[in-house]
């Protein structure tokens, strides 16, 4: 890092080493985005709920991931059919952790949470708000 002082009250920072100590800073953050390539594709969710079964596609990508519940029968909840950005929360090799952004899609909806995982037969399973999801891939 340069610093230049032109007295010895007032040190500066040059530009180029406060932009390389502000990138030592956030380099360790930015690859905490990063998600294993298993996870990557388009995918198709469904669970039980108590009255029906849902389903929802995912969309899994380093640059934007997104979750759309799919509109249930006899349903007018307007939250339903919006195509909501996922903000990944953690992830490492066999595990990611998204927020869905069900709020940022519509003021009043409710975020959720979806967890994907590797399991010991090296096939991706899903947890969504607490409940297990079946998901797959879809084939391209």
């Amino acid at each position: 890092m340069t610093i230049s002082s032109p007295s010895s009250r007032s040190p500066r920072v040059t530009a180029p080493a406060l932009a390389l100590a502000l990138a030592g800073l956030l380099g360790p953050c930015a690859a905490m985005a990063d998600i294993a390539p298993a996870f990557l594709g388009t995918w198709k969710a469904n669970w039980e709920g108590e009255k029906q079964t849902y389903y929802a596609d995912v969309e899994i990508s380093e640059a934007q991931s997104t979750w759309k519940t799919l509109q249930p029968k006899r349903s007018t909840n307007p939250c339903f059919a919006l195509k909501a950005p996922m903000k990944v929360e953690s992830s490492d090799a066999k595990r990611v952790r998204f927020t869905i952004q069900s709020s940022e899609a519509m003021r009043g909806c409710t975020d959720g949470r979806l967890t994907l995982r590797i399991d010991d037969a090296n096939r991706v399973t899903a947890n969504f708000n607490g409940r297990d999801v079946e998901i797959k891939p879809v084939a391209k």
